[in-house]
């Protein structure tokens, strides 16, 4: 895996190898950018999540969220990719980038005592299908995504709006790949969160 190319969202669009990767699963899956002739394919991912991952991923309603995503395809700081199972064509994971963080989130941060850098952090969100959760897929997407965010010259990745406190599973899912409690914080649903981040070494 070579860390040293560099990408933009422009590049990308034109060749979305550097961030296209084989992921082994229970089946071959493949990695790749969203593509807006998808939609039907997300939002019948959205669609198949059970009622707890809906929650924990701020999930209402699958067609208009896969919508939205494909729509702004090469639009705004958004990368979005997803896991398609080859054999079968389905979509079985969801992986988000946003490269421009919100003041907010670096004032939440600083109040933790973390100084963070908007050129050189990312936030990453992570939606395995309720199916092929606790078989190792998370591990490599997560593996697959922090070579992406070297690729963008990101290294430190928070959690994109945190983590339900009450999601024991993904907290110890996300220590286990690298990631670290910064602080805790409350979000607009009244939901107690917890930040995390993790950072990572630049390839030289």
């Amino acid at each position: 895996m070579n860390d040293h190319i560099r990408v933009t969202l422009q590049s990308i669009l034109v060749d979305p190898g550097p961030v296209t990767f084989s992921v082994s699963m229970p089946r071959t899956g493949i990695l790749r950018p969203l593509s807006a002739s998808q939609e039907t394919q997300l939002a019948a991912f959205f669609d198949a999540l059970s009622s707890q991952t809906r929650r924990f991923y701020s999930v209402t309603d699958g067609r208009s969220l896969a919508h939205a995503h494909c729509t702004s395809i090469a639009r705004y700081d958004k990368l979005r990719l997803v896991l398609q199972d080859v054999s079968q064509g389905v979509i079985v994971a969801l992986v988000e980038f946003s490269l421009d963080l919100t003041g907010a989130e670096v004032e939440r941060f600083a109040t933790y005592g973390i100084s963070i850098s908007p050129e050189r952090a990312c936030r990453w969100g992570l939606c395995v299908a309720d199916k092929w959760q606790r078989q190792g897929v998370g591990r490599e997407l997560a593996s697959a995504s922090f070579a992406i965010a070297r690729r963008f010259g990101r290294e430190c990745v928070i959690l994109w709006g945190g983590v339900h406190a009450e999601n024991a599973n993904a907290v110890q899912f996300y220590r286990t790949v690298g990631f670290m409690e910064a602080g805790r914080f409350t979000n607009d649903d009244g939901v107690a969160c917890i930040d995390m981040l993790r950072l990572g070494e630049m390839a030289a």
